[in-house]
């Protein structure tokens, strides 16, 4: 959906109530509702996954432009198994690691994920200090882009967003935007983007088997959970 079409059916909507909006208002809620939809939730559409390089004696690297959120950052190395490295705040991570030449040269175990002020860009900083190069898969929520981004299906929380940006704030009509908007987008976390999980299952309780003349286990032994004896 372009947003030449969400225009439309904005205005649509809003003649059919009785309201009067120009296209400017109308445009300008629509760049609005854009990233306040990307960032409302963490969309697996978001999700990217890619590898980053460490250099030997560097304590940091930068991240990729389109970097918005942090998942996960995991190496796994040619001769063993790796690992998924720890995630602190920058205050804890200063906190507990505050001087990195006593924790260098060596494999990365923990990372903090801070923004340069001078360059704009986010970056990784690594304890230990890397004693060489590692490459690391870096898993990452993108920033905001084209609206053509959104996956079909979302039109409805993007057009109920739209809405909060054309009412006047606390107002009756605003609330019932609002409203609107929060039930679109538990529908679409519920039914477009779920989160994987598994379902919870009964617990099996540990018991005897007492099979007289050395029978078998029953086959529907896991049916039984109330802790008694066959």
């Amino acid at each position: 959906m372009t947003k030449e079409t969400i225009s439309k059916m904005i205005q649509t909507q809003a003649v059919a109530s009785g309201m009067k909006i120009n296209d400017k208002a109308i445009a300008d809620a629509i760049s609005l509702a854009g990233p306040f939809v990307w960032k409302a939730y963490g969309w697996r559409f978001r999700r990217k996954e890619m590898t980053v390089t460490t250099t030997g004696s560097q304590e940091y690297i930068e991240l990729p432009e389109d970097f918005s959120g942090f998942y996960g950052l995991r190496y796994r190395g040619g001769s063993s198994e790796g690992w998924q490295l720890e995630y602190h705040d920058e205050d804890t991570f200063e906190y507990a690691f505050p001087n990195p030449d006593l924790t260098a040269n060596d494999a990365p175990l923990r990372v903090k994920i801070v923004k340069d002020n001078d360059s704009g860009m986010w970056r990784a900083y690594f304890n230990p200090e890397p004693d060489t190069t590692y490459n690391l898969t870096l898993i990452y929520l993108t920033d905001y882009g084209a609206l053509t981004a959104f996956p079909q299906g979302f039109e409805g929380v993007f057009m109920a967003a739209c809405w909060l940006f054309l009412h006047p704030t606390g107002t009756a009509a605003w609330n019932g935007a609002v409203t609107g908007y929060r039930a679109m987008l538990e529908d679409a976390i519920r039914n477009l983007d779920p989160v994987y999980r598994s379902e919870p299952g009964q617990t099996r309780t540990a018991r005897r088997f007492n099979v007289e003349g050395g029978g078998n286990v029953p086959e529907d032994w896991y049916a039984v959970t109330d802790g008694s004896d066959y």
